[in-house]
């Protein structure tokens, strides 16, 4: 088992009344499945993801990841074991500007002290089919280019769970369909673990499991 959560909560406060978010979920997930999130906007789909990446604390109950409580860990714990653990996607492509493609996939790798982090982004960028635009800013590169970019980026530290958050909203149709294509592909060679949030039906189906907030 890779991922266990266990009776998992987030509530929040508004207005003076208390808002049941994501109420004692339970979920569990083997290495290489795929799970796609789905429901309407403030459902708690993005939640349960940041609570997954561990960058929000449930109000209760527990998530297991490879065999680590992420809920017991300290800041300094998670951001390790957020960096050799998990890909995080975004439907914004979050690249640094003032950094280049391949700058850009080598820095998840830099920021755990890994010496052949430019060896393996340039690995990265070849798999996603991206050689010829290492030396490439952000703005020099297509939407569909730079969000291969961040494929690459959530990929290069091999993770074992690959956190993606509506990652084809922002391209137009059929940019959107090829990196999905990658994105399913890139999983598959993987063996890695997708959960992935969505709003298109289409996309969920592709996914072996399903999960509906509503």
């Amino acid at each position: 088992m890779i991922l266990e959560v266990k009776d998992l909560s987030k509530k929040f406060t508004q207005g003076g009344r208390t808002i049941d978010v994501i109420d004692r979920l339970n979920l569990n997930m083997n290495a290489g499945e795929t799970l796609a999130i789905l429901g309407p906007s403030g459902s708690g789909k993005t939640t349960l993801l940041s609570l997954l990446a561990g960058l929000d604390s449930p109000t209760s109950g527990d998530i297991t990841i490879a065999g680590q409580s992420i809920t017991k860990l300290n800041e300094k714990e998670l951001t390790s074991f957020r960096g050799e653990n998990l890909g995080i996607i975004f439907q914004q492509f979050y690249l640094f500007s003032h950094l280049t493609a391949l700058e850009n996939v080598a820095l998840p790798l830099e920021i755990i002290n890994d010496k052949n982090a430019y060896k393996k982004a340039r690995e990265a960028l070849k798999l996603v089919g991206l050689s010829d635009r290492e030396d490439h800013f952000p703005k020099e590169m297509s939407g569909g280019e730079n969000q291969r970019v961040a494929f690459a980026r959530a990929f290069v530290v091999e993770p074992k769970i690959l956190l993606a958050d509506e990652p084809s909203g922002s391209l137009d149709t059929k940019t959107g369909h090829q990196v999905m294509d990658l994105l399913f592909d890139l999983v598959k060679r993987k063996n890695t673990t997708l959960v992935l949030v969505t709003h298109n039906e289409e996309l969920a189906s592709r996914c072996q499991k399903q999960l509906r907030f509503t």
